[in-house]
């Protein structure tokens, strides 16, 4: 299992996410049509630490959560749930239980006048050991 998939099983599974959003968390974009509210996932960057006998396994990878809504208050929910799960967390994703350690590194809202929507941005540093 790879730690997207792993990370959207273990948001998936938490109430105050699921409450908010259903089962509407996507992978770089939503499907057309889709209603608000969603979450849109995306991996920044992925950085590897090795030694001299090769590859560590462990990664750091930038995963960056785009809120989409139609009320600034609902985007403040949804990212105040989403920083709950990930801000300072120690906890073991997905049905193969990859441990992952994470914190929230920014955060930013904008309004998007063409949609008509607000959008809340969040990066989120995940340190695991790829599998």
């Amino acid at each position: 299992m790879i730690i997207e998939e792993a990370l959207v099983e273990y948001l998936g599974d938490l109430t105050p996410i699921t409450n908010l959003v259903a089962s509407r968390i996507y992978p770089l974009r939503a499907p057309q049509g889709t209603l608000e509210p969603y979450i849109v996932y995306q991996r920044i960057s992925t950085v590897r630490s090795h030694s001299h006998s090769g590859s560590s396994h462990h990664t750091r990878a930038r995963m960056q959560f785009s809120i989409v809504t139609k009320t600034y208050a609902d985007a403040r929910a949804i990212s105040a749930a989403v920083r709950n799960a990930l801000d300072g967390v120690k906890v073991n994703m997905g049905e193969e239980a990859i441990p992952t350690d994470s914190f929230i590194e920014n955060e930013d809202d904008e309004w998007i006048e063409d949609s008509e929507v607000y959008v809340t941005r969040m990066d989120a540093m995940i340190w695991h050991t790829e599998v």
